[in-house]
């Protein structure tokens, strides 16, 4: 997972369309939450729970998490 994949997040597909891409973004956003609770609710007898630990803690890590940087000429 990689955020905003496609840049799904830019404000500018929003303003421009009347239709299409804000519902082909809605959908994929909804089908990627659909694989993460199938992936969450699999069977333990096939996918164990530290597996499951395991996937969401780098899926964390490859999405990221949102900072300000900032930097100057001093």
């Amino acid at each position: 997972m990689v955020k905003n994949l496609f840049s799904t997040n830019n404000n500018k597909l929003y303003y421009y369309t009347n239709f299409g891409t804000k519902t082909s973004i809605e959908n994929f956003k909804k089908e990627t939450l659909k694989s993460l609770d199938f992936i969450a609710n699999f069977s333990e007898k096939i996918l164990p729970l530290e597996k499951k630990i395991e996937f969401f803690s780098e899926t964390k890590h490859s999405y990221g998490r949102t900072a300000l940087v900032m930097s100057g000429i001093t």
